[in-house]
């Protein structure tokens, strides 16, 4: 759907989902297309804070500013 959007001519600057679509390969999709995005994710999804150890998302303690992760 996002392919086809950009056909359009629009230029969205956010895509939004739900954590059904937060795969990596759809993460790094809409990188390489220069879309941010807002998703939920799955409390069993793998992340690293500093890109080599990584660790189920549950495990993380998130401040209310929000985590930037792997």
């Amino acid at each position: 759907m996002i392919t086809e959007v950009l056909t359009w001519g629009l230029q969205p600057q956010m895509v939004t989902t739900d954590a059904w679509y937060a795969s990596r390969e759809n993460l790094k999709f809409l990188k390489n297309k220069g879309l941010g995005f807002l998703m939920g994710i799955a409390k069993n999804r793998s992340c690293s804070i500093n890109g080599r150890d990584y660790t189920q998302v549950q495990n993380l303690e998130i401040p209310d500013e929000g985590l930037i992760v792997h």
